[in-house]
């Protein structure tokens, strides 16, 4: 199951941004994926020439 984590975007000193548990646990997840190696990475570089030739 995949969870959006998709909330309003805040300033970081913003203390009334509030996830619920579900995300924290989402976010907790997905990094402990990522420190494991077991999330699809891509290279800066090619995400790079993706953006410039989607939004020339």
């Amino acid at each position: 199951m995949y969870l959006s984590l998709q909330f309003d975007m805040k300033l970081d000193n913003d203390k009334q941004t509030k996830l619920t548990d579900q995300q924290k646990q989402e976010i907790i997840r997905r990094e402990k994926n990522f420190a494991e190696g077991k999330t699809i990475a891509r290279s800066w570089s090619e995400i790079k020439v993706e953006l410039e030739n989607k939004y020339k």
